[in-house]
C-alpha cells in the first residue's frame, strides 16, 4: 500500500512524501512546515484533490517531464521527480491518482 511519509529535515522542518508500495517516490510535498499537524494538514489537501486528474499539471522542458497536484484555488500541493520520457511521468501520475486518496501516514521523524 502507498505511503505518505512525515519526515524531519536537517534544519527541523517538516516534510512529506507519497511513496508507493514498492518504496519509490511518487509525490513530494511542496513546502516545509513548521509543525507536525500542518504537515498533516497538508497531506490532508493532498488526498483530498488527488483523486482528480483536472488538478494535476504536466509539465516539460525538451528531455525532462514532472508533473504537479494544485488545490482548487491553484495552490501547488506536491511535485513529482523528473523523468527522461513522458510515459514514465504519466504512469507515476497515474498512480498518485489511484492510491493517495487512501494512502497510509507513517512517521518517520
Amino acid at each position: 500500500m502507498a505511503t505518505f511519509h512525515i519526515k524531519r529535515s536537517t534544519h527541523g522542518a517538516y516534510l512529506y512524501m507519497l511513496r508507493a508500495a514498492n518504496d519509490k517516490a511518487l509525490l513530494w510535498g511542496c513546502w516545509e512546515h513548521s509543525t507536525k499537524g500542518a504537515c498533516q494538514a497538508s497531506i490532508a489537501l493532498v488526498r483530498a484533490n488527488a483523486g482528480d486528474p483536472g488538478r494535476y499539471v504536466s509539465s516539460e522542458i525538451p528531455g525532462l517531464y514532472w508533473f504537479t497536484l494544485r488545490s482548487t484555488h491553484g495552490d501547488r500541493l506536491g511535485l513529482s521527480e523528473t523523468y527522461a520520457e513522458a510515459s514514465d511521468r504519466d504512469q507515476d501520475l497515474w498512480d498518485v491518482i489511484q492510491v493517495a486518496p487512501e494512502a497510509d501516514t507513517e512517521d518517520r521523524c
